[in-house]
């Protein structure tokens, strides 16, 4: 192999190129990890994203007197506000659990202009907790990911949760159901 020095073109010898060929499958084990860290990073902000989207339909649901949806139905808009939780080699489920109706009572404070003066009111609303927990399982891409997150106690390759949570002000009068769905 030929080089330009400063004088001219010399000849330098294969130690660069045997040495590229050495340190490359450093190279690719490194390149493969950041592959598989980086689709667990991605898939873990797609799952905060799906709870939210989750928890946001099932709170609009319970606000209007529904009794909270299902969990096909919550998986169906998570999925829609995450596509990437879609894709092929990835899992996912989820858990919806609405609180019973309990009683908050809250402070209000009026200006009284005869008086001068603030007073303070307790004002009580219903209103429900709305709880979702979104898991995401998915393959590693690479072997080595495989083996990575083996080592790290994740022997199924990436299991991801996320959770969310939402109070939600309903009508007192209204009989809605509660528990797991």
């Amino acid at each position: 192999m030929l080089s330009r020095s400063a004088g001219g073109w010399a000849r330098v010898d294969g130690a660069s190129a045997v040495t590229f060929v050495m340190a490359l499958p450093l190279l690719m084990g490194l390149l493969c990890a950041v592959a598989d860290i980086g689709r667990a990073a991605y898939l873990g902000m797609e799952a905060d994203v799906a709870a939210q989207a989750a928890c946001r339909y099932a709170a609009q649901r319970v606000a209007q007197g529904n009794k909270g949806p299902d969990g096909a139905s919550a998986l169906s808009a998570a999925l829609e506000q995450a596509p990437g939780l879609a894709g092929e080699g990835v899992s996912c489920s989820i858990e919806v659990d609405c609180s019973p109706v309990r009683t908050k009572e809250v402070e209000r404070k009026t200006f009284d202009p005869q008086a001068d003066r603030f007073e303070g009111q307790l004002v009580g609303f219903a209103c429900r907790q709305v709880n979702v927990e979104m898991r995401v399982g998915a393959r590693c891409l690479t072997p080595i990911g495989q083996a990575m997150f083996s080592a790290a106690g994740a022997i199924d390759g990436l299991q991801l949760s996320s959770v969310a949570s939402r109070t939600v002000s309903v009508d007192a009068d209204t009989e809605v159901g509660h528990g797991r769905r």
